[in-house]
């Protein structure tokens, strides 16, 4: 039998597909020769069961490459460049899973950023709190800790039930995949254990939870625009009730009460005090008395409540006023059950009121002169203005050609005097200063397009007669452009550093004016901790703890302690031993001895780690992009079990991976990006924000260069920032990244001293990446722009510029120190398919040269066989299938640096908004190793195949050859197009009987 099918003006018969004769469309013009057809078909990856792709190979080539602005730059610079005597045959075994797994061990992280009441203390003494995608139970006596790893985004809060060890932990989400899980810790084992998620009910995050004093039933609240407050019974996976909030303010905490006093809960947030009585399945809320007087009367009172903790009689509620108010619950005589109202019984002031600014507080300029030592004033300025003025002499000259820019100089010049002639200590002080900035910055502007323009004028441009008296000039004419000489560097140097020196000054005197202001409000109350049924414990936001006893009529604490500067974000109270655990926002964990009676015994730190850049917040008018900023910066030592990591908390942190532990810290100025230690290990190079960079002795983390009596300014030779820096594996050059320049200094710690050699020309986009061979003659780089880039630094083309190795033939066999450049010929196999270029953030080859780490940016680590070239390549030079891996997941954030331990039995990952270094263990595993990511976990970088896909079979793939594949692309295309057709419309094809 055969069925006829007329498509298109042609009658195709479906029997002859087994005899491939069907013609597709135009006749034979549709045909072509074996040659086309082998040539088209090359790139097609089809394996043994997969399904063959309705796109055409030319097509899906073309999309793949979209996400790299449509080229590749980088496959130029490896074409043809396989190392000496690799052949396909000797490396069969490159496509399999790599015989080694990681194993989180350890997380160096706390997240108190958006989030509170994080921290909690469990039976065996040990604490459970969050980082990034992580739930982390941390036994403090031994310094171990076991996780819970079945979250993939941001973990924002949690809730324990001591009792019974259980722990609910709330996620961040898109519109309804927010998660909350509920687990279970067991001590004996050191372990976790997943007992349910809920999903689908909370819209892009789970702002709080609670569970009941009997641990059957859990709330929360999602942060959709109602923030709904869910009631759910974990053990049977099903909700009981749900009831919108009302109004659409945020909601800080909800808190079930005691046992005795029924199955109430209450809610605090902004405008929003609430109590919630439970009753034969239905939710009945009440407002508090105080907040319907203030809505009656339109009083003044509490903006916002911010914590809520229970005694044996009260309910216990912070307000940002500075105040404790406890309530009663008043229940409702018509409906037993259910609480009428909260009744406010007495408040007790626990910080001082807000208070204005007085005549005698210090002016900006005197805390500006306090904190950094320099002044704004009139005198600085006039020196500021003799050297601009002396600039825009040297620059412009009396040459008629330059008039013009004198004169706008000039007129720019008399507005900004005026400006700083306003200048004074009233209120208007930043203003006026941030005006004068401005000013400043469009001067530079100015005079730099006047700078610009005198290099390119040509024949007719004469030089000032007292710039050609300062340094010999070497300036060539050459197609009507003039080379840039030694003394027009030297004078845009000095004028530049005095612009920048009068920025800083500008730029500090608004921070501590705003610091300052903040000084003078009040300290408010961020959260409460209930002890023994009697006492309280408030951690305000200046870094105070205070104990109360309500037992007793006082209203005084009974007593203080300060144990930071940066606010307490979580308390809790360990029962029965007098242990309190408190969380600051510099991400750090406190504990704390005490006695009701005596106070405080001792004090004890026990978790320290980043926390981004806190200052930026203070900065309204220019707030940092990313949050509180990110962490790039990561260098393990070369012999030793130690790892630095540099972020912009302006701080330097040296960890011990075999006590894990940080064992020093180093403070800076300025926010720092990027770190790494000298092949010897005796010396670490930091670079910075602002663009500079300095060299620090290892052992004592003294500042080597620039000496300690100088400023970083000295080392400023570019605006932006450093990406990356890297020594050399002789230790006598380091590379620096900035933006789009590449420059190599020697260095010389004997003397102290590190001076410019040269730069690395032709990059066209900032450098990422910085590779050095290991006899420290070449250097290697990649761009934004995805080029991979060769440079001798061992030959020089001119005094400054190094020369540019343009054949990848001749780096084919070119050992490298390191792999850290996310380009080249053995990591073809680290790009998934339609993977953008940004996907990659970094890469770290092992010290065995056997795996290749990557850290990408859906939050993943990933490992390879190194090189990572799969099954090998084709007559075009293009990967036939990509290589299998393995990847893991627990950074909440995209995964900025991976680097492994000396000895590859450590690899460390940094995250970036979640500011957490992770240390993995590395266990060595044969073929039959067991998947180390859960189950629920899916690889968004993954290519989607078939359940019979050739990854999930043992054994060498099958494959193709050129005719078989385009044979099966033909067949399976016009069958597919059939049955679409058949779905649509039955009566273009008859059934014959």
């Amino acid at each position: 039998a055969t069925v006829s099918v007329l498509y298109c003006g042609r009658v195709i018969s479906l029997p002859s597909l087994m005899n491939e004769e069907i013609w597709w469309g135009g006749g034979s013009e549709a045909s072509s020769s074996p040659d086309e057809d082998r040539a088209s078909l090359d790139d097609w990856d089809i394996e043994e069961g997969d399904p063959v792709s309705k796109h055409h190979p030319k097509t899906e080539e073309r999309d793949e490459e979209k996400g790299f602005n449509c080229v590749k730059p980088w496959l130029g610079s490896i074409k043809g460049a396989a190392p000496q005597g690799w052949t396909e045959s000797s490396d069969k075994a490159m496509n399999e899973k790599p015989n080694a797994e990681l194993s989180l061990h350890h997380v160096y992280g706390y997240r108190t950023r958006g989030t509170k009441n994080n921290g909690r203390f469990i039976e065996d003494h040990s604490v459970v709190y969050f980082a990034a995608a992580v739930g982390i139970v941390h036994k403090i006596s031994t310094n171990e800790q076991y996780f819970y790893q079945h979250h993939t985004k941001d973990i924002v809060c949690m809730d324990i039930h001591r009792g019974k060890s259980i722990v609910a932990t709330g996620a961040i989400g898109s519109l309804s995949t927010a998660k909350l899980c509920v687990w279970k810790i067991n001590t004996t084992d050191h372990r976790t254990e997943h007992l349910t998620c809920i999903s689908g009910l909370f819209w892009y995050a789970v702002l709080c939870c609670s569970f009941t004093h009997d641990g059957h039933l859990l709330a929360a609240i999602g942060n959709d625009e109602n923030h709904t407050v869910f009631v759910y019974d974990w053990r049977t996976n099903a909700p009981l009730m749900q009831m919108p909030t009302p109004g659409r303010n945020v909601v800080h905490q909800i808190s079930w009460c005691p046992e005795v006093l029924g199955r109430h809960f209450i809610t605090v947030g902004v405008h929003h005090l609430y109590v919630w009585s439970l009753k034969d399945g239905v939710l009945h809320r009440a407002r508090s008395k105080i907040d319907k007087k203030k809505k009656r009367e339109k009083a003044a009172g509490p903006d916002s409540y911010t914590s809520v903790c229970w005694t044996d009689e009260h309910a216990v509620v912070a307000t940002n006023t500075g105040d404790l108010i406890l309530f009663n619950m008043v229940m409702d005589p018509a409906k037993p059950g259910i609480v009428k109202m909260l009744e406010m019984q007495r408040s007790i002031r626990v910080c001082k009121k807000t208070g204005q600014r007085n005549e005698s507080d210090e002016a900006p300029q005197e805390a500006l002169r306090k904190e950094t030592g320099e002044e704004f004033t009139s005198m600085k300025t006039s020196q500021l203005l003799d050297e601009l003025q002396t600039f825009v002499e040297k620059m412009c000259g009396k040459d008629p050609h330059r008039s013009c820019w004198a004169a706008e100089v000039d007129a720019l010049r008399k507005e900004f005097e005026q400006n700083v002639a306003n200048l004074s200590e009233s209120s208007n002080f930043i203003r006026d200063t941030m005006s004068a900035l401005n000013k400043i910055e469009e001067i530079q502007s100015v005079a730099e397009e006047a700078y610009v323009d005198a290099l390119t004028v040509g024949n007719n441009f004469t030089f000032p007669p007292d710039i050609a008296k300062q340094a010999p000039l070497t300036a060539t004419r050459a197609k009507g452009t003039l080379d840039t000489t030694d003394a027009f560097l030297d004078v845009k140097s000095s004028w530049d550093d005095s612009v920048k020196a009068m920025s800083r000054c500008v730029a500090r005197s608004r921070f501590v004016a705003k610091t300052e202001t903040c000084r003078k409000e009040a300290t408010h109350i961020v959260c409460t901790a209930s002890y023994d049924s009697r006492y309280v414990v408030v951690g305000a936001s200046d870094g105070t703890l205070k104990f109360f006893d309500f037992k007793t009529p006082s209203t005084k604490p009974a007593w203080c302690l300060t144990i930071c500067s940066s606010p307490i974000r979580a308390l809790d109270v360990s029962p029965g031993t007098g242990t309190l655990l408190a969380g600051t926002l510099a991400a750090s964990l406190y504990t704390v001895s005490f006695s009701p009676e005596k106070g405080p015994a001792n004090t004890h730190v026990e978790v320290q780690c980043h926390f981004g850049d806190l200052r930026s917040h203070l900065r309204k008018s220019n707030p940092a992009p990313a949050g509180y900023g990110e962490l790039w910066g990561l260098s393990p030592h070369p012999s030793k079990c130690q790892v630095i990591t540099a972020t912009e908390d302006s701080t330097l942190r040296v960890w011990d991976p075999s006590l894990k532990a940080m064992i020093k810290r180093k403070s800076f100025p300025i926010p720092a990006w990027t770190c790494c230690y000298s092949s010897s290990g005796d010396v670490i190079a930091v670079g910075f924000k602002n663009g500079s960079f300095a060299v620090y002795a290892a052992r004592s983390l003294r500042r080597i260069w620039p000496p300690e009596g100088e400023k970083l300014s000295v080392s400023r030779y570019r605006a932006q920032r450093v990406a990356c820096l890297k020594f050399a594996p002789n230790d006598k050059m380091l590379a620096v990244a900035s933006f789009n320049f590449l420059d190599v200094y020697k260095v010389d710690v004997g003397s102290c001293s590190v001076t410019y050699t040269g730069s690395c020309t032709g990059v066209s986009s900032p450098v990422s990446h910085i590779d050095w061979s290991q006899d420290s003659t070449l250097l290697q780089c990649v761009n934004k722009s995805y080029e991979l880039l060769f440079y001798d630094v061992s030959q020089k083309k001119s005094k400054f510029s190094f020369y540019q190795l343009t054949h990848s033939r001749s780096t084919a066999d070119v050992k490298w120190a390191t792999q850290s450049c996310p380009l080249g010929w053995g990591l073809q196999g680290i790009w998934s398919t339609f993977m953008d270029g940004t996907d990659i953030n970094g890469c770290s080859r092992s010290i065995g040269e056997s795996h290749v780490a990557v850290g990408n940016d859906c939050h993943g680590i990933e490992v390879f066989r190194y090189p990572c070239v799969g099954g090998g390549f084709n007559h075009r030079g293009k990967l036939r299938f990509r290589p299998q891996k393995r990847t893991y997941f627990g950074h909440s954030s995209h995964v900025t640096c991976v680097g492994w331990a000396h000895d590859d039995a450590y690899l460390y990952s940094t995250g970036g908004n979640d500011c957490c270094l992770m240390q993995w263990s590395v266990v060595a595993r044969g073929k039959e190793g067991k998947p180390s990511p859960p189950a629920d976990t899916v690889d968004p970088l993954r290519r989607p195949r078939s359940k019979h896909s050739a990854e999930t079979k043992r054994g060498p793939v099958t494959r193709h050859t050129a005719t078989q594949r385009n044979r099966l692309a033909s067949t399976m295309s016009k069958i597919t197009a059939f049955e679409k057709l058949k779905k649509t419309d039955t009566s273009v094809y008859t059934q014959p009987a």
